[in-house]
C-alpha cells in the first residue's frame, strides 16, 4: 500500500512540474537555442524571455516593440543595425528623399508613419513647401523667424525680386508698406529728375542709396569727376585737401611756423609725400610724442613720423643746421633739407 501511495505523490509531482499555468506543454529555455515552448520563437525572441536576464535589454527587430525601452523600436534601434531583417536603405524622414525605394519619401511612407518628425511635422524654412500645413511657406511661416535661412533678409522694395522669400515682391510685401517707392511714383535714379516729389533729386534721394550707380567710392582728386557723390569735385573735395595734386605750394616755413596766416588760425605744415609746405587751419594740438593719423593733427614745427610702435609727432629740424635737437637732426624725410629730431 505504501509503495502504490509512494508512486501516486511522485506522478503528481511530476506533472504539477511540467505543465504551466497558460496550459503549454513546456516552458521556454531562453539561452539553449531551442524554441522549447514551440509557439515559433526561440530564446530572446521569445516574449516569455523579454525579463530573462540574458535577454534584459535585449532589442527584437520585428515585433514592433521597444523592447529595451531606448526609445527605439526594431530597425531604429541602432541594437538592429546589423540585424538580417533591417539590411539595405532605410528611409530617413525628414530629408526629401525615398531613401528606401519603395517610391515613397519622408512622412508619405509609412515607415515613417510613427515618428516624431511625422506626428507633429516643423517647417523646414528653404525648401519651397508648407511643411506643417498651416498655410504658410519657408520665411512667410513664423516658425522660421528666427532661422539662418531667413534672418538678415530684408525686403529690397524696387528691384523686382523676393528677397526675403515670402512670396511678396517689392511693394506687394508688406515689408515695404510705407517705403517711398511704394507711395506714388517711385525715384528713377538717373534721370535728373525729383521723380518722387520728395524733395531729393537722382543719388540724392535715399530710395536711390542701392542703386549701383549711387554707390559711393573714394574721390579721386584729378579726374573732374565726383567719385564720392559729395557735391564736390577733385581738390574742391575736402577728401582731397592733403592729395599731392591738391596742395599749393606756400611760401611759409614749417620749422618755424611763419609766412601763414596766423590771424585765421593758419599754421605752415611740412608735407613729407608732396615734399613742400602748405598753411592749414586750425592748428594741430597733438604734442611732441603724441599719437598721431595725419602731420596737421600735430601742434606746428612738428610732423607725423610712423614708427614700430606707431605713428606720432616728432619736431622738425633742418638737416644741415646745428643746435636744433638734443642728439640730432634724422633725414628721415629723404629730402636734404628738412628732417626730425632723434628722438
Amino acid at each position: 500500500m505504501r509503495l502504490i501511495i509512494l508512486c501516486c505523490l511522485t506522478s503528481l509531482a511530476f506533472f504539477a512540474c511540467t505543465f504551466d499555468s497558460s496550459d503549454r506543454l513546456y516552458q521556454e529555455h531562453c539561452s539553449n537555442g531551442v524554441d522549447d515552448d514551440l509557439d515559433g520563437h526561440a530564446d530572446c525572441a521569445d516574449p516569455d524571455c523579454h525579463h530573462y536576464g540574458v535577454c534584459a535589454g535585449f532589442e527584437v527587430c520585428d515585433n514592433d516593440v521597444d523592447d529595451d525601452r531606448d526609445s527605439f523600436k526594431d530597425c531604429d534601434d541602432q541594437d538592429c543595425f546589423f540585424n538580417a531583417l533591417c539590411a539595405g536603405p532605410r528611409e530617413l524622414c525628414d530629408n526629401g528623399e525615398d531613401d528606401d525605394g519603395d517610391t515613397f519619401a519622408d512622412c508619405a511612407d509609412p515607415d515613417c508613419a510613427d515618428t516624431e518628425a511625422c506626428l507633429h511635422p516643423r517647417e523646414r524654412c528653404d525648401n519651397g513647401e508648407d511643411d506643417d500645413g498651416d498655410g504658410y511657406v519657408d520665411c512667410a511661416d513664423q516658425d522660421c523667424y528666427q532661422d539662418a535661412a531667413c534672418t538678415n533678409r530684408l525686403e529690397a522694395c524696387g528691384n523686382g525680386v523676393d528677397d526675403d522669400e515670402d512670396g511678396f515682391v517689392d511693394c506687394a510685401d508688406q515689408d515695404c508698406v510705407g517705403d517711398s517707392l511704394c507711395t506714388g511714383d517711385p525715384e528713377n535714379c538717373g534721370n535728373g529728375a525729383d521723380d518722387d516729389g520728395d524733395g531729393y533729386v537722382d543719388c540724392v534721394d535715399p530710395d536711390c542709396d542701392e542703386f549701383p550707380a549711387c554707390i559711393p567710392v573714394d574721390e579721386v582728386c584729378d579726374n573732374d569727376d565726383d567719385d564720392d557723390l559729395d557735391g564736390d569735385t577733385d581738390c574742391d573735395d575736402e577728401d582731397c585737401r592733403w592729395s599731392v595734386s591738391c596742395l599749393t605750394q606756400v611760401n611759409c616755413d614749417p620749422i618755424l611756423n611763419v609766412g601763414c596766416a596766423f590771424w585765421n588760425d593758419e599754421a605752415c605744415y611740412y608735407i613729407p609725400q608732396a615734399n613742400e609746405s602748405t598753411c592749414h587751419a586750425p592748428e594741430g594740438t597733438v604734442p611732441l610724442g603724441g599719437t598721431c593719423v595725419q602731420t596737421i593733427d600735430c601742434v606746428p614745427g612738428h610732423a607725423c613720423v610712423g614708427g614700430f610702435l606707431g605713428s606720432t609727432c616728432r619736431k622738425l629740424c633742418h638737416v644741415q643746421g646745428a643746435g636744433e635737437c638734443e642728439v640730432l637732426c634724422y633725414d628721415g624725410f629723404g629730402n636734404g633739407n628738412i628732417g626730425h629730431c632723434v628722438p
